[in-house]
Parts: structure tokens; sequence; C-alpha cells
């Protein structure tokens, strides 16, 4: 996930600028368009279905709350 966000969003930043609790959407890094794009991305690489309401700052906001939206689909509580 981080290397598909540092690839797609931020192409030529070293791994370490991009935080687990860095702001993906308050800071521009995720548009509304490349939320789609990351959303179909985890979808396919986590075998996960995303409902539309999660793709708010509460889910989607930083990495880390990617990881754990999708530790919860995937059934992984920690």
């Amino acid at each position: 996930m981080r290397s598909f966000i540092l690839r797609e969003y931020l192409p030529g930043a070293a791994a370490d600028e991009l935080a687990d609790d860095t702001e993906l959407l308050q800071s521009g890094i995720v548009s509304s368009i490349a939320r789609l794009r990351l959303r179909a991305f985890l979808e396919d690489e986590f075998d996960v279905e995303l409902a539309g309401h999660e793709l708010d700052a509460e889910h989607f906001g930083t990495v880390e709350r990617i990881a754990a939206l999708v530790r919860s689909k995937l059934g992984d509580p920690s």
C-alpha cells in the first residue's frame, strides 16, 4: 500500500517521507479521484470490498487508517 501511494502520488519521494500518520487527504496527496484508484488497488491487492462511505478521512486519511480498514475487512482485529 505504501509503495503504491509513493509510486502513484509521490513519485520520486523516499519511503521515509510517507509516515503512517501523514494526512493523505488533508495534505492533498490523495485527491478524490486518487481515492478511487487507491480503492481499486486495495480491492484487487487484498481481495476486499470497500464501501463508498469508507473512502472518507476517518478510514482513508492516513496509511495507518487505511491499513486498519483493510485488516478489519480481512478479519484481523490487530
